[in-house]
């Protein structure tokens, strides 16, 4: 039984070449092929009503990650102490140290003065758009063989 619907978009170009050549009189067949491929899929149905992030919900893109954005570091005490609450980050303050110079400052993208994770998909609405590059390139890189001095 299938849990979810989604819709998926891409597409693929393919280049080939064969070839037959002679080498000491004997046939021999070769061919490269190159493969250049992009696809994307969209959740566009599944039951999640309480719209929780640690479940699939209608409108997730398959292979998304969630983060924070950060830009630099906090330089002193006064920067920290004018920056957005980031304490909620914390898991364990009683065992953690409190943020201080040089730890992670990380961004109030929606302004509230309160940096914190989200649980549902209704706390992702107000967040900014992001454009991601994703390159993928397989292959034999610089390699060399020898077969053997003679072909019989």
């Amino acid at each position: 039984m299938n849990a979810a619907d989604l819709i998926t978009k891409g597409w693929e170009l393919t280049v080939s070449w064969r070839n037959e050549a002679k080498i000491l009189k004997s046939p021999f067949n070769y061919s490269v092929k190159a493969i250049l491929s992009d696809s994307r899929a969209w959740i566009t149905k599944y039951d999640n009503p309480d719209g929780k992030l640690s479940d699939y919900y209608v409108g997730y893109e398959i292979g998304t990650i969630f983060g924070f954005v950060s830009n630099e570091l906090f330089q002193s005490p006064d920067e920290l102490k004018n920056h957005a609450n980031q304490g909620m980050l914390w898991t364990y303050p009683d065992k953690v140290p409190p943020p201080g110079p040089g730890d992670i400052k990380i961004e109030d993208l929606n302004g509230d003065g309160v940096i914190r994770t989200g649980n549902t998909i209704y706390d992702l609405q107000d967040q900014k758009k992001l454009l991601a590059i994703h390159l993928l390139v397989t292959g034999p890189a610089l390699c060399s063989t020898v077969i053997g001095k003679e072909l019989t």
